[in-house]
């Protein structure tokens, strides 16, 4: 009987060993043969170990292979070593009251003169302060917020303050098809004449008096702006457009307003607090926005990494109503139900209900006219004692 109930579990542990055996094979989990273990290229080691040890037989089958890293390894980018010879820096030079024709002047700057990882405008400040202090150009920021320093570096516009010395040698000119007040100085007028005919401040159809109330807007409206409002009117987009050049001196009626101030229009069409985006499209239609023909030199020179032409392909979509404004989440509907152009009765209904109240003034009195004070009354007692005195005396 010992013997026949030894054998039956004999059978049962079998079995149970051969259903883990076929779940494990058919999951894919069974561990390699120590052949193809072998044959597997094994992961360096730090330091020297003695062969034919137990930590080199289980190195094959412990120690797991992750494919990202092993990618990275292989064909992870160099860091190239910093330049150490002196590198030409060609600057386009022009003084309207001195020089005939624009020129270019070669400077010589040595890299170990400049600090670690230097960008462009810090090469332009050291030939300013070391080498030439005639050279003119325009900076601020320092930080790519208020684009003074555009200028085309290399065949491309960019911002100086926050583009990297490439490697080589260099060349720089003013922003193209403008006109050079002086060295890498261009005439921004026609720029911000064109930005300024876009209007760009909310503008409501009731005419409140400004200050009185907050005009709000949801979280979901206001993502709707993100890659429009950050725009810093740096030229860079304008400037690169073919269009813009054969198109932008016009007169302000015939002109191509150009990437910068399209996409600030747009950003204010869509703007759910704004009730003249008619208006504004009327403006549009024509010659301002339809000379794009969506070259996209505008987006891939763009120095904030925004996208102009999207946006005017948008405005286009809008002007032959293929697209339509999305209702805003938070109307801010009028304060005044009267006629917004008669101030009195808006102002009486604004007191009525008691909105945005505020201290008023004290009423200016005129100067001519001065308040007389009140002269004093005689007291009763003063007047009995006088007259005691009085009847004494007689």
């Amino acid at each position: 009987m010992l013997q026949r109930h030894l054998w039956k579990n004999a059978l049962n542990l079998s079995g149970v060993r051969n259903s883990r055996r076929f779940h494990v094979e058919a999951l894919g989990l069974a561990q390699k043969p120590k052949e193809d273990a072998k044959k597997e290229k094994k992961l360096p080691t730090i330091g020297k170990k003695k062969e034919g040890t137990k930590s080199d037989a289980k190195a094959g089958s412990s120690k797991m292979k992750i494919p990202f890293l092993e990618k990275s390894k292989k064909h992870g980018a160099k860091q190239e070593d910093p330049e150490t010879q002196p590198k030409c820096i060609s600057i386009f030079r022009y003084n309207p009251e001195c020089d005939d024709a624009p020129y270019m002047q070669d400077y010589e700057v040595d890299p170990k003169e400049l600090r670690q990882n230097a960008l462009m405008l810090d090469v332009l400040q050291h030939i300013k302060s070391e080498i030439d202090p005639t050279l003119t150009y325009r900076k601020s920021c320092r930080e790519g917020i208020c684009g003074s320093c555009s200028m085309n570096i290399n065949g491309i516009n960019r911002l100086a303050c926050i583009y990297p010395v490439p490697r080589g040698d260099v060349k720089v000119y003013p922003l193209p098809h403008l006109y050079v007040v002086r060295d890498l100085v261009v005439d921004m007028d026609q720029f911000y004449e064109q930005y300024k005919a876009i209007e760009p401040y909310l503008m409501r159809e009731c005419k409140e008096p400004a200050g009185k109330r907050q005009l709000k807007q949801s979280i979901r409206d206001r993502a709707k702006l993100d890659g429009y409002i950050e725009c810093i009117l740096c030229a860079c987009c304008s400037t690169s457009c073919p269009a813009y050049w054969w198109h932008g001196n016009k007169p302000l009626e015939k002109s191509f307003y150009g990437p910068a101030a399209l996409l600030q229009a747009y950003r204010w069409i869509i703007d759910s607090r704004d009730e003249k985006h008619c208006y504004r499209l009327s403006k549009l239609d024509g010659d301002a926005a339809y000379r794009c023909h969506t070259i996209m030199n505008c987006t891939n020179c763009c120095p904030k990494h925004l996208n102009p032409g999207k946006a005017i392909a948008e405005i286009k979509r809008m002007i032959g109503d293929y697209k339509q404004k999305d209702e805003p989440d938070i109307p801010n509907a009028p304060v005044y139900p009267s006629d917004p152009n008669e101030w009195e009765e808006r102002k009486k209904y604004w007191e009525m209900t008691g909105g945005g109240k505020t201290q008023g003034k004290k009423e200016s009195k005129p100067e001519g006219k001065k308040e007389s004070k009140p002269e004093p009354k005689p007291e009763k007692k003063v007047e009995k004692k006088a007259e005691k005195k009085a009847e004494k005396k007689a």
